[in-house]
């Protein structure tokens, strides 16, 4: 073959990307690229948007499930830690602290005491106001605690029918006999080099005394 009449070579087709297309097409082309590609993202991610944390809707139920479980102190369930009389009650529901309480209430029950004069001094000797457990508001009390706090029980305090106002004239010598308690009465007439101290001692503790 005469080598000057060889063919002409081919020119290697040019990749679709690299046509010199018009502005208007290469910006419809790249915006139809791009909504291919956030819808298929957007179809593959769906499905887990729903099971996500703020995604909507929590995970269907198993069986029988009626939902989560009361936190401990949430309102059903005794936070861990809590103490009511040296018990705790850890863990315990709302049905077990209510009968253990309701079986503990008849025993710490007090009866009021009334007021009544002293036969042999003609005074007046006061009334004692008698105590129940309010079973529901210790109960509410212990649920709603945080963790770790010991509860107080809380009473219903009920009051005599016949009190020391009824004795207006009597005079009064002595507390009533089944109350715990005791006055002080303090003389000062021999001095009062340790009066200081003594008033620290008894305003440390909340005590009130009377001095002569």
């Amino acid at each position: 073959m005469n080598p000057s009449h060889r063919p002409p070579r081919r020119r290697p087709a040019t990749p679709f990307l690299t046509l010199n297309l018009r502005p208007a097409v290469r910006a419809a082309a790249l915006a139809l690229a791009a909504v291919l590609v956030l819808g298929t993202a957007a179809a593959l991610l769906a499905p887990l948007s729903t099971w996500l944390p703020g995604g909507g809707r929590h995970p269907p139920p198993d069986d029988g499930d009626r939902g989560p479980a009361s936190p401990p102190g949430g309102g059903d369930r005794v936070a861990p830690g809590v103490r009511l009389w040296d018990h705790d009650l850890s863990g315990w529901t709302r049905a077990q602290v209510a009968e253990w309480l309701t079986a503990l209430a008849p025993g710490l029950r007090r009866d009021p005491v009334p007021a009544r004069i002293d036969p042999v001094t003609r005074g007046v000797i006061p009334e004692l106001a008698g105590a129940r457990l309010d079973v529901a508001a210790t109960l509410e009390a212990v649920l709603a605690a945080p963790a770790g706090t010991a509860v107080e029980p809380r009473f219903d305090w009920i009051e005599p029918e016949v009190t020391m106002a009824d004795f207006p004239l009597a005079p009064v010598y002595q507390g009533n006999p089944q109350r715990r308690q005791v006055t002080l009465m303090i003389n000062v007439a021999w001095g009062n080099e340790e009066l200081a101290q003594m008033l620290d001692i008894l305003d440390a503790e909340g005590v009130r005394t009377t001095f002569f």
